[in-house]
C-alpha cells in the first residue's frame, strides 16, 4: 500500500512522506495483541504519526480518504455505545484537529495527544459523501492504481470489520440473496443500532444506510447553526473560560436537540478536558447531556427549585441572577431589575490532599524553573499548556536578569523557583517567583478586555511581564 502511493506521488509530482510506526518505542506501546483493543490503539498510533509528519511538515490540513461506507459504519458504532444524533451524524466534513483524548491514570498520555498545536490543524474529509462503489468505479474507468486492505475483509479483527460484514450480509438479504456463509457474531446493541439508523429514511421509503446518516448530518448541521445563533443572543459578558446564560433568552429555545447541542458546545467550551475530546462534552452520553438540559430548561418555569451541579467535564452550573448591567450574583430571588440567570465555569479541582490519596498529581500547580533555565534561547519561547485552556509562551532572551540570575546561581537556585498555579475563582493562571523567606512575587498574569472582571493588579506583581504571553486557547465555535 505505501510502495502504491508512492508510485501515485511520483507520477503527479507530488512530495510524499512516508513514516512507520515503531511499536515498542516510545510514544508507541508494543504492538496490539489478541484480546487488546487493536482497533483503537492502531489508530492512535496512526494518528499520532500522521500529525507528527503534519507539524514537521508546516502543513496545516490533511486530507483524509473516509467514505460513506466508513460515515456509516462510524455512525452505527457511535449510536450503539448512546451517542447523541451529534455522535450519530459520523465524522466532520471539515473540523480541527484538536488536543486529542484525554487518558485514564497511568497510560501513555502522549500517544493521541496533540495540546495546543491541535487547535491550528485542520482535517478534511472530501469523499464523505462517495461510496466505496462509486470511488472504486471511477478508478477503474480512469485506470487509476488503488490498493485494496485484506485485513478489511476479516470480521473477526475488529468491530468495524464486522459491522462492514453484517451489512453486506444484510443489503443480499434485502435484494432477495441468502449470503452462504455463516454469519459473524456481532453484539445485540451494534444490531439494534443498524436498525434504528435504517428507521430514519423507511418514512421516505428506503433503507439505505448512507443516505440515513447523510439526513442525520444535515440535520445537525442545521442545529449547530441554531447553536451559534442562540449562544450570541443567550450570552453576556463574562470572565474568561466561563458563560453567563440569560434565562428569558433560554426560554425561547425549546427543541430538545438544540438544547443538548447548545449544552455540548459550552461544556467544551468551559471544561478543563482535551477540546474536541468526548470526555469534554460529557462523553456524548445522551442521557448525561439530557440530565444537564433537564436541569436548566427545566426550571425555567420554577426557579426557586435551581441548584449548583455539575454533571461531567469538570464543569459546574451556578444559578443566579443578573441586574441591568449585566452583573451576575449567586442568589434565589429577583430584586427590581434582576433577572434569573446560570453561571458556567470550571469545577472546582480535587485538593491536594484529594490528589494524593488517589496518586495524582496536581496539574495545576506546576513548578517550570528547570524548562525555563535548559531552554535555549535559538529555540524560541517555551509553550506550555496550562489546564487544557490556556497557552503560555516563555520568552526566555528577555526572562529579567534577576529571575534568570536566581534559577541559576548555586546560591539561590534551590530556593528559588517559577511557579504556575492558579488565580481568581476561574482558576486562570498565574506565574509566581516563589523564594524561601519571602513573599511569592508575581511574574505574569493573565489579563482580559472586559473591565467589568478585570481583577486588580497585586502590589507585590512586577511590571516587566512582557516575556510572558498567557492566551485562552479555547473557542465557542461549531468546529
Amino acid at each position: 500500500m505505501a510502495v502504491a502511493a508512492a508510485r501515485t506521488a511520483s507520477k503527479l509530482n507530488i512530495p510524499h512522506i512516508n513514516t512507520d510506526i515503531r511499536w515498542g518505542k516510545y510514544p508507541y506501546p508494543d504492538r496490539p495483541t489478541k484480546g487488546q483493543p487493536m482497533e483503537k490503539v492502531a489508530r492512535d498510533a496512526r494518528y499520532h504519526a500522521l500529525f507528527y509528519q503534519l507539524v514537521r511538515s508546516g502543513a496545516k490540513m490533511v486530507a483524509f480518504g473516509h467514505h460513506a461506507d466508513d460515515q456509516v459504519e462510524t455512525a452505527i458504532m457511535r449510536l450503539s455505545m448512546g451517542s447523541s444524533d451529534l455522535g450519530v451524524s459520523g465524522m466532520r466534513p471539515v473540523r480541527r484537529w484538536g488536543m486529542g483524548e484525554s487518558r485514564p491514570f497511568g497510560d501513555n498520555k502522549a500517544l493521541g495527544t496533540f495540546g495546543p498545536l491541535g487547535m491550528s490543524r485542520w482535517i478534511v474529509r472530501p469523499l464523505l459523501t462517495v461510496s466505496k462503489d462509486r470511488i472504486l468505479a471511477t478508478c477503474e474507468k480512469h485506470e487509476l492504481e488503488y490498493v485494496n486492505d485484506p485485513t478489511n475483509f476479516q470480521p473477526s479483527l475488529t468491530t468495524r470489520n464486522a459491522i462492514r460484514d453484517y451489512i453486506a450480509r444484510e443489503d443480499k438479504r434485502l435484494q432477495g440473496e441468502e449470503p452462504v456463509e455463516e454469519e459473524p457474531k456481532l453484539p445485540e446493541p451494534v444490531k439494534t443500532a443498524i436498525q434504528q439508523l435504517r428507521s430514519v429514511v423507511e418514512v421516505e421509503g428506503d433503507r439505505d444506510l448512507q443516505i440515513a446518516v447523510q439526513r442525520v448530518r444535515e440535520r445537525v448541521e442545521v442545529v449547530e447553526s441554531q447553536v451559534t445563533n442562540a449562544l450570541a443572543y443567550c450570552c453576556i459578558s463574562s470572565p474568561p473560560s466561563t458563560i453567563i446564560l440569560h434565562s428569558r433568552w433560554l426560554s425561547h429555545i425549546a427543541q430538545r436537540d438544540l438544547c443538548i447541542a447548545m449544552v455540548r458546545r459550552i461544556l467544551r467550551y468551559v471544561s478543563p478536558r482535551l477540546w474536541g475530546s468526548v470526555q469534554a462534552e460529557a462523553k456524548g452520553h445522551r442521557k448525561s447531556l439530557l440530565h444537564i438540559v433537564g436541569d436548566i430548561w427545566g426550571s425555567l418555569r420554577t426557579p426557586e427549585t435551581r441548584r449548583t451541579f455539575s454533571a461531567g467535564s469538570n464543569v459546574l452550573w451556578v444559578p443566579g441572577v443578573v441586574n441591568a448591567a449585566g452583573d451576575f450574583k449567586r442568589k434565589h430571588t429577583l430584586n427590581h431589575g434582576e433577572s434569573f440567570a446560570w453561571y458556567i465555569q470550571r469545577a472546582t479541582p480535587l485538593s491536594r490532599e484529594k490528589l494524593q490519596h488517589i496518586g495524582k498529581e496536581d496539574t495545576l500547580v506546576r513548578d517550570i524553573s528547570d524548562l525555563l533555565v535548559r531552554r535555549p534561547q535559538k529555540a524560541g519561547p517555551a509553550v506550555i499548556l496550562y489546564d487544557a485552556r490556556f497557552i503560555l509562551r516563555f520568552d526566555v532572551a528577555k526572562m529579567p536578569l534577576d529571575v534568570l540570575t536566581c534559577l541559576t546561581s548555586s546560591e539561590h537556585s534551590a530556593d528559588s523557583r517559577v511557579i504556575i498555579q492558579p488565580a481568581t475563582s476561574w482558576y486562570c493562571p498565574q506565574v509566581i517567583m516563589r523564594q524561601k523567606g519571602v513573599p511569592d512575587e508575581v511574574l505574569a498574569d493573565y489579563r482580559w478586555d472586559t473591565l467589568k472582571w478585570q481583577r486588580p493588579i497585586e502590589e507585590n506583581a512586577r511590571d516587566d511581564s512582557s516575556w510572558v504571553e498567557i492566551e485562552f486557547i479555547r473557542t465557542l465555535g461549531a468546529i
